[in-house]
């Protein structure tokens, strides 16, 4: 396993390093231009671009935290298996189940390393917004301070729960992913049949989805809210569906690839 990891970090690192600066360049372009667009006694004469840019600017960077490491990162089997060294991913003197691991833990480690500064970045925008189209009744500082003093602070359980859901339902995205191309690359030899793929995703997700609702539906009047908020129970019974589900779809990755996948 370590010798997986340490390759799949030397292969990673590069991207890595550059994706963390492109997502620094979003933050450095969208925050100045927003600072000087919030002042609602003063106009500046673009100020629509300003908004506009810092839109953009927070759009880009949340969907690279997760799009960036769930598509192309090391925990995508999919970038090996479905490409034209796909046998070398049969040939490595590695088990499956290691191997699948050591690359789907870099992709988690490249999920946080962009997703703890995006988080800073938000934390910054978001109240900026606010500001800027005139819908905040409180200064920027102390929106900001309010932030963090409420999630830190008044509402640290569910902050903690929204870490730990999120991190669940990334490392249920790779298992989902990498299941969908075995599943694909088992049963399919074609490369062009891009619809099946999303089909596939699309059952692949749905299952736990609506799973985690009906459980939902049938946990939560159990128990009042006086025992626990509403949305620490909703993300208690995701987070385990997603961890129920991860595990499930790895077993049976690990299975496919063993018994049916050929390049």
């Amino acid at each position: 396993m370590i010798s997986v990891l340490r390759q799949e970090w030397k292969a990673r690192k590069h991207i890595i390093a550059l994706a963390s600066a492109a997502l620094f360049v979003f933050a450095a372009i969208g925050m100045p231009l927003g600072v000087l667009g919030a002042d609602s006694e003063s106009r500046l004469p673009f100020y629509g671009v300003f908004v506009a840019l810092l839109v953009i600017s927070v759009l880009l960077t949340v969907g690279c935290v997760f799009f960036l490491p769930l598509l192309r990162g090391a925990g995508n089997i999919g970038n090996d298996l479905l490409g034209d060294r796909g046998y070398l991913l049969l040939s490595l003197p590695k088990k499956p189940a290691v191997l699948f691991a050591g690359k789907m833990i870099i992709g988690l480690a490249e999920f946080l390393i962009y997703a703890v500064p995006v988080f800073f970045y938000l934390s910054f925008s978001m109240p900026l917004a606010a500001v800027m189209l005139n819908t905040a009744s409180e200064t920027y500082a102390e929106m900001i301070q309010k932030t963090y003093y409420t999630a830190f602070v008044e509402q640290l359980n569910v902050t903690i729960s929204v870490f730990f859901t999120a991190i669940t339902f990334f490392i249920f995205a790779q298992t989902a992913v990498n299941l969908v191309v075995v599943l694909y690359r088992s049963f399919i030899r074609t490369r062009k049949a891009p619809f099946l793929m999303i089909l596939f995703t699309f059952i692949a997700v749905f299952i736990p989805m609506k799973t985690g609702a009906y459980l939902a539906d049938f946990v939560m009047p159990l128990f009042g809210t006086e025992f626990m908020p509403d949305i620490l129970i909703l993300l208690l019974i995701f987070t385990g569906c997603f961890l129920v589900f991860s595990v499930l779809y790895f077993f049976i990755t690990i299975l496919l690839f063993e018994r049916k996948v050929e390049i």
